[in-house]
């Protein structure tokens, strides 16, 4: 998440907690498909607009927003305490 929260590119292994975030993560399979994977980046670079995007991702994250959820989520099962 610190690398997400900079825009920066993540390599993984695929696996099922990064389902659905193929498209701001380099995801692999195997070793060969990393291989390919990174000497694709280091050769052509990347989309200018995936760093924000991974921004973008992992401000939802945030110290910040996770305490408004949970307020928000305490508030729904305890409405008689407000």
């Amino acid at each position: 998440m610190v690398y997400l929260t900079q825009g920066k590119p993540v390599f993984s292994i695929l696996c099922e907690a990064y389902q659905g975030l193929e498209d701001i993560l380099y995801l692999y399979n195997n070793h060969d498909e990393l291989l390919k994977m990174f000497q694709n980046f280091i050769y052509n670079g990347e989309d200018s607009s995936l760093k924000q995007k991974r921004i973008n991702y992992a401000k939802k994250y945030s110290f910040e927003n996770v305490l408004k959820q949970a307020d928000k989520i305490l508030q729904e099962l305890t409405p008689h305490l407000t």
